[in-house]
This record gives structure tokens, sequence and C-alpha cells, in this order.
């Protein structure tokens, strides 16, 4: 079954994005666990294909279940240095963990280091990066705990072999 529909990973870009280290934690949340919110002030795009800035807004709306499994949700947009904006909201799990903490000490101790695995809905009006509206993409990173509060990603095209 694994050869149904052959695929590659192209590289696209990087990032980094600064985020405030005050968060807004609500818990419990009314579907049980937490529900986090993290704020985006700024960061850097490079790549093979995109290269700019993260503008400083947009943020990441995540819950974290009982069992330690956080639903990440992020809004964020890239500023380009040639000028295009492109909305880049995406998705994403991982094992935060830390939920006995929550109930033990009434508050969430991060762990310093948190690994993702994500996919983007990339859209744009601009031209010249209308290809990113039929691109499926994913991402890998981590998130940085620590001050400052840094979340990294490696972002891919999923394309079919032909």
């Amino acid at each position: 079954m694994r050869d149904l529909i052959p695929y590659e990973l192209e590289y696209l870009f990087s990032y980094a994005a600064d985020c405030d280290p005050n968060f807004e934690v609500y818990d419990p949340s009314i579907f049980g666990g937490f529900r986090l919110t993290g704020y985006i002030v700024g960061g850097w795009v490079k790549g093979d294909k995109i290269n700019g800035k993260l503008k400083p807004f947009g943020g990441d709306w995540c819950h974290g279940t009982p069992n330690g499994t956080q639903n990440v949700n992020v809004r964020a947009t890239i500023e380009t240095d040639d000028g295009a904006k492109i909305y880049m909201p995406y998705q994403g799990r991982n094992d935060i963990g830390g939920y006995e903490d929550v109930l033990k000490y009434k508050k969430f101790i991060f762990p310093e280091q948190v690994r993702n695995a994500i996919h983007y809905q990339l859209e744009t009006d601009d031209p010249r990066y209308e290809w990113l509206n039929h691109t499926f993409c994913i991402g890998f990173g981590v998130a940085k705990f620590t001050d400052p509060v840094v979340v990294r990603y490696d972002v891919y095209a999923v394309r079919t072999k032909k």
C-alpha cells in the first residue's frame, strides 16, 4: 500500500517565532485539560523559497488534554523580503506531559523543550507566491519554553512523484 501515491518532501523554509513568555492559561477549560494562549511578538523566516519576517501579532490558542497531549492551533503572518503577505495558520499535536503538575500544584509547569509535527494551509493573494495556495505543507520543530520563548520549524511541501 505504500506505493499508492509515492511522495517526496521539498524543503521550503525555516522560521523562528519569538513568543511573549506571559502565557494566558485557563485551567480547567470547559473541555477538560487546559487552554493556553501564547502570542507571537516577531521572528524570522529563511529558506530556499521564502525569506522574510513574522509579523508581531498572531499566536497559539492550544488545548492541553488531561493525558498530556497538546493540540496546537496557530495563526501567524509572514511578510516576505519582497513585500508579499502570507497567512500561515497551522495545527498539530505534541506530547507536552506535565498535567499532573496542574492537578498537584494548580500550576502548569512547561518542559524545557517540546517536539512538534504540524501541517500548514498557507495562503496569499500575491501572484509570485500563488503556488502556496495549492501546496500541502508539513513542519517539524521544537518549542523551547526558556527565556526567551522561541518556536522553530522547518517547513516542507509534500509533492507527489511522477
